[in-house]
Parts: structure tokens; C-alpha cells; sequence
């Protein structure tokens, strides 16, 4: 949150406004470490949330962030938001995180603080969650400027590929609990 002065910054005023309206949620997406570490040439820049500091230990790593992602959970329920969701800043999880560990102990941190995190990957692939898909990594769309109908067809797009997806997983297949129990009854006690 800030002055409400660049597109992507919004004032406390405005978002508790947003909270209370009942149509929208606050996410978490870091107290202080929205920023990048571009410190390798010829590597992809990783954000401050998965950059272990220099001699830092995997736990105290854990202990840093927790904290970090405490104090906004904090600062969301004081403006008004009950929030269970995270936003990975610049849609990084770790993918191309230095140190070896750090995506298991962001993750293990994570879990502690919200049910369900939300990163940038695959936007050409975007669909929407399904069961089965990690509450960690559900993909979030980042919209862009988009004019109506094509929001709408990128959104019938994921329809399509998000319906491929379940009928891989095997979603699709109709159940009763009778047929079910049936079944198990005939692999646990053949004939």
C-alpha cells in the first residue's frame, strides 16, 4: 500500500474500502519483500522472498520470512481483511531461487500462514484451479490491458483447456458411493 500514486499501489484508505465491500480479498503479498535480487549475470533476477542472505541458515531463512508474512497478515486484518490467500511478488516461488532448500522452507512457512498462494507461471496456459492442484501454486492471470471481449476470450480459452485438464485427471468419470464401495469390496475380496 502507498499514496495510491503508480498503478500498482493503493492507499490503506481505499483497500479497507475494498475489504468492507464484501466483493473483494486482501492478499498477502509480502510486507518488505517485493523487490528483486538481480545479482547473478545470465541468471534470472529472484525476489527478496526466496533470496537467502548471506550465511543465513535455511531456518533462520524460515524464521525471517514468517515474520515478514506475519506482520502483513497483520496489517490486512487491521484494514479489514480476513485473508487465507498469498500472492507470490513477481510470480516467484523459488523456481529460479539460489540456494538449495529455499523452495521447501518458503513452502513449509507458507502453509502455517495461508491455505492457498497464487503465482504468475504458464500464462499462455493459464486455466483455472482444479481439485488436485497444489494450493501453493494455483495460477493467478495477470490481465493486462484488455479490452472486454478479449478478457472474454482468453477466459473461454482457459475454459477449454481447463476442462482438458479435469477430463485427463479423470474428473469426469460419474460416481455413486455404492459403485465404489463395490468395487474396493471386489479388489479387497476377490471372487
Amino acid at each position: 500500500a502507498s499514496a495510491g500514486v503508480t498503478f500498482y499501489y493503493e492507499s490503506w484508505k481505499r483497500l479497507r474500502g475494498f475489504a468492507g465491500d464484501g466483493r473483494w480479498e486482501l492478499a498477502n503479498h509480502t510486507y518488505g519483500l517485493h523487490n528483486n535480487y538481480d545479482d547473478v549475470k545470465g541468471l534470472h533476477p529472484v525476489s527478496a522472498l526466496v533470496h537467502l542472505n548471506r550465511g543465513e541458515s535455511l531456518s533462520s531463512y524460515e524464521t525471517r520470512i514468517g515474520e515478514d508474512l506475519g506482520r502483513m497478515q497483520e496489517m490486512l486484518r487491521a484494514n479489514g481483511s480476513k485473508t487465507a490467500a498469498f500472492a507470490y511478488p513477481y510470480g516467484d516461488w523459488g523456481q529460479h531461487a539460489r540456494s538449495p532448500g529455499v523452495v521447501d522452507a518458503l513452502e513449509r512457512t507458507l502453509r502455517t500462514v495461508v491455505r492457498v498462494a497464487f503465482d504468475q507461471d504458464k500464462q499462455a496456459g493459464w486455466r483455472y484451479a482444479l481439485p488436485q492442484d497444489d494450493p501453493m501454486h494455483i495460477h493467478r492471470l495477470e490481465v493486462a490491458n484488455w479490452t472486454a471481449p478479449q478478457l472474454l476470450e482468453r477466459l473461454r480459452t482457459a475454459s477449454v483447456q481447463t476442462r482438458t485438464i479435469y477430463r485427463l485427471r479423470g474428473l469426469d468419470v460419474p460416481y455413486r458411493p455404492k459403485l465404489l464401495a463395490a468395487a474396493a469390496a471386489r479388489a479387497i475380496c476377490p471372487p
